[in-house]
């Protein structure tokens, strides 16, 4: 008997994803996962916030929201052990948080791909996680990476 190959057909598959969750894995890195390597350097949120990560009724403002709504952004630097500016990171000491880099780091979590990232460290467990609900503090520091970097720079 012959032994049975494994052959596959890469399909793409869309994915609509709530701001809500975008929102928490934001908070989740801005509060807890990247904590150690980040600092927000600036924050400009649009004229019109329809989206807020604290409740449509809030009056307070999370950093997350510019992120969340259109023209709205922050500006992220890496910070050193000391509190000094951080790391340069392809050319870069400062970056531009947005949706549309949200959306770049979703994609390549679903993926699985990304500069760096092979099976040995399964990446796409981190697609999983989220799509299960089940995402941590690890997940989120991963999600803000890939949105500002495109890869992980710290480990």
């Amino acid at each position: 008997m012959a032994a049975k190959r494994n052959i596959s057909v890469p399909i793409a598959v869309t994915y609509n994803v709530p701001l809500e969750r975008i929102g928490d894995l934001l908070v989740s890195a801005f509060e807890g996962g990247s904590t150690h390597w980040y600092f927000i350097a600036d924050t400009y949120y649009p004229a019109k916030v329809e989206f807020s990560v604290m409740g449509e009724n809030s009056l307070c403002r999370h950093p997350a929201d510019a992120v969340l709504n259109e023209g709205g952004y922050v500006l992220v630097r890496s910070v050193g052990e000391s509190g000094e500016i951080g790391d340069e990171i392809n050319g870069q000491t400062e970056w531009r948080l947005d949706l549309e880099a949200c959306r770049r780091a979703l994609q390549m979590m679903a993926d699985g791909k990304w500069k760096g990232s092979d099976e040995c460290n399964r990446p796409a467990r981190f697609w999983e996680a989220f799509i299960n609900e089940s995402d941590d503090a690890e997940t989120a520091d991963v999600f803000l990476q890939l949105a500002l970097f495109g890869e992980i720079a710290y480990g």
